[in-house]
């Protein structure tokens, strides 16, 4: 048996080494982050990134993630996450708080909060536990503190799904529990979720179809030959056909490594060679992008500013 001093002074120094490298990961995510390699690599957001590339779970990538951006406003915080008196969880509930808050607060028509004001709470967070965080964000916002939503996969084919619901959501779930009684007999929770989607993907599907086919009809008869050489619009047929040709997923392609994005998320239809370039509105020259490579490649194009 070693001696015990010797044991524990190696795992305070394997320690110390730990939160050393933990905070070089945060520095490093925000410089892949900041210049956009996550995208160019192939992966839609950060987080997929993080989990795929780099292997974390999802819990273990969002804090890392969101301990990044507080550190973007706040990097003082950086030797508070070194020396071990912040945790990542604390510091990830805090910069979420403040995004929430934020939101909520611009929906309102409020100011955002102050650089001031987020330093003074991320500072009395330092050598918080994660419920003493928890209860400090309470009092300053209670509305915003409240559990995110959140999903987990299980291992048993089903994915956990969380969020807080106000009482008036609650009152309109019962009372379409009694209402569609006769579709979900157990009166359970999951199969009322259930019923409900395959009811608005039906009506919601059905609407859209008949948008598309009166825009469509609309546009046929009032855009002249020419015009459509020149425009924007995609005809459905040939929506279709891209959406089938690529399966209904983004091709975006690193060039060094070939991983395909593959996101079904947020969908564009992109012009291989720019529309301001010349580029024509066929299927030859379009694709599917999502949103984040979308906007990452007319960025590369020079077509809009960083």
């Amino acid at each position: 048996m070693r001696n015990r001093q010797i044991v524990l002074s190696e795992i305070q120094n394997a320690v110390a080494h730990e939160r050393k490298s933990q905070l070089r990961v945060l520095h490093l995510l925000r410089e892949i982050e900041c210049d956009g390699h996550y995208l160019e690599m192939g992966y839609p957001s950060l987080f997929e990134f993080a989990t795929q590339s780099l292997g974390y779970s999802a819990g273990a990538a969002h804090r890392r993630i969101q301990s990044m951006r507080l550190l973007k406003t706040l990097p003082e915080m950086a030797s508070k996450i070194e020396e071990g008196s912040l945790s990542l969880c604390v510091a990830a509930k805090t910069q979420s708080f403040f995004k929430s808050e934020d939101k909520k607060r611009k929906s309102e028509g409020a100011a955002k909060l102050s650089l001031p004001t987020k330093q003074e709470i991320a500072h009395s967070m330092v050598g918080a536990s994660m419920r003493e965080c928890e209860k400090k964000l309470v009092e300053i916002s209670p509305a915003t503190a409240l559990p995110a939503e959140k999903t987990r996969e299980l291992s048993t084919g089903k994915t956990l799904i969380q969020f807080s619901a106000a009482q008036e959501l609650m009152e309109k779930l019962e009372k379409l529990k009694e209402m569609l009684a006769h579709q979900n007999p157990d009166g359970s929770y999951e199969g009322l979720i259930e019923v409900l989607a395959d009811m608005a993907l039906k009506k919601v599907g059905s609407e859209k179809s008949a948008q598309k086919t009166a825009k469509n009809n609309a546009d046929t008869a009032s855009v002249s030959t020419v015009e459509k050489e020149r425009s924007r619009y995609i005809p459905v047929e040939i929506k279709r056909s891209v959406f089938a040709r690529d399966g209904g997923c983004c091709t975006y392609e690193d060039k060094k490594t070939a991983k395909r994005c593959g996101s079904r998320f947020a969908l564009e239809y992109d012009h291989i060679k720019p529309f301001a370039w010349g580029g024509e509105t066929s299927e030859a020259n379009l694709t599917l992008r999502c949103r984040s490579h979308n906007v990452y490649t007319a960025k590369k194009q020079g077509l809009i500013r960083s």
